[in-house]
């Protein structure tokens, strides 16, 4: 039987920071490209860590090493998923940790992980990305109606397998529609799997060379064109945002999973 021991921020920060350190290793030996990415990023660059209030890490890959680390990883006690799973939500990929779960009105999933984007070519004539956008937003809402749908139909403790599948299959759609465009031969490139306002188109360039910078106790990898980047998310990004605007963004419930004998 198990045990389950509520963990604070500072714990889950603990666990996604090993779990970040095992992937750059993991990527360091295999020859996989990795950055930190969004928040993260801007973390090292601004906190040379992680943001004083978030919760979260997430890094990117250019597709090709995306695919490859997915295929290639096998470390034992954490587990890669992404959309070719039924029973996953989202259609980038992510590292959880076995040891650990996340508790909601009674039903388990899985714990602790670290988010990573692949980042894929785009067309640099505006009105096929327009057009590729209207696609990918009327996507993302019906995969946003599925979520909730599902997630009631939990809560109330009855499942009905076809929102499963249903939301599966539009993960997958919306997955295949990103991969139009091969990563190496375009100019520009964009996380077209993440949140509907994280699509900007980025220049490749900025992706070609990575360098370390710290974060926290260690060192990791990100994107030489950093700055260009964070300008083009953020804006003024070591500015910090107004007082009431400091808090964990996902502040969800995850609890340590102990044995007992």
């Amino acid at each position: 039987m198990s045990k389950y021991l509520k963990m604070n921020l500072d714990d889950v920060r603990d666990v996604q920071y090993d779990i970040l350190k095992q992937v750059h290793d993991f990527c360091v030996r295999n020859n996989i490209t990795y950055f930190l990415s969004f928040g993260t990023l801007l973390g090292a660059i601004r906190h040379q860590g992680f943001i004083p209030w978030d919760d979260d890490i997430d890094i990117s890959m250019p597709r090709p090493d995306f695919d490859k680390f997915m295929k290639m990883w096998n470390i034992e006690n954490l587990e890669t998923i992404t959309c070719a799973s039924n029973d996953y939500d989202f259609v980038f990929g992510r590292v959880y940790d076995k040891g650990t779960c996340q508790i909601s009105k009674n039903i388990h999933f899985r714990g602790i992980c670290i988010d990573i984007y692949p980042l894929d070519g785009i067309s640099e004539k505006k009105y096929v990305l327009k057009y590729y956008n209207m696609k990918r937003y009327l996507i993302v809402l019906i995969r946003r109606v599925l979520q909730r749908s599902k997630y009631y139909l939990i809560y109330k403790s009855f499942k009905k397998k076809k929102d499963f599948y249903l939301l599966a299959f539009f993960n997958r759609l919306q997955d295949r529609i990103a991969r139009k465009y091969s990563y190496e031969k375009s100019k520009y490139v964009a996380s077209l799997v993440s949140g509907v306002n994280d699509n900007l188109p980025l220049r490749r360039e900025w992706f070609e060379e990575k360098i370390l910078v710290p974060f926290e106790e260690d060192s990791f990898y990100a994107p030489s064109g950093y700055d260009a980047f964070l300008k083009t998310m953020y804006g003024n990004y070591m500015e910090l945002p107004p007082e009431d605007k400091r808090k964990p963004y996902h502040g969800e419930n995850y609890y340590k999973i102990c044995q007992e004998y």
